[in-house]
């Protein structure tokens, strides 16, 4: 009897550890760039993901991978503008000229959308600049 109970709860602590083990390699539904609210959280957000010096095709795959549908843009103007937490412009634009991979994801409610879009200067395929801006729109 004893033999048995000692069996049972070597099993029963081998099944526990293989559940704590399984589930500490599932991956966090976390991972991956957030869509933050603000400008400021957003550029952030990016940059802790895509650091500058990351090569052009790594940076595409961490956009990818968090469902954002990028673009190659070759020798291409965009603009650097300040938006507050509404997504109203502030303060002067800046535009800026290059290589640049564009990226955006976009969630469309009942009346309204909003844009992130990360725009990923580049030179010899390392990214030099990181900047992100989002959009809201009535629909």
């Amino acid at each position: 009897m004893f033999e048995k109970m000692k069996y049972l709860v070597r099993q029963s602590f081998i099944l526990l550890l293989l559940t704590f083990s399984f589930g500490a390699c599932q991956p966090d539904p976390k991972e991956g760039i957030q869509l933050l609210k603000t400008q400021e959280e957003m550029q952030k957000e990016v940059s802790r993901f895509i650091p500058l010096g990351i090569p052009t095709q790594q940076a595409r795959q961490i956009m990818e991978d968090s469902k954002f549908s990028c673009e190659d843009r070759k020798d291409k103007k965009f603009l650097v503008e300040k938006r507050d937490d509404n997504g109203h412009r502030i303060g002067e634009q800046t535009i800026v000229r290059g290589d640049f991979l564009s990226c955006e994801i976009t969630h469309s409610y009942f009346i309204a959308s909003t844009s992130w879009q990360v725009s990923l200067l580049h030179k010899n395929n390392r990214v030099i600049m990181v900047y992100a801006v989002i959009y809201h729109q009535n629909l």
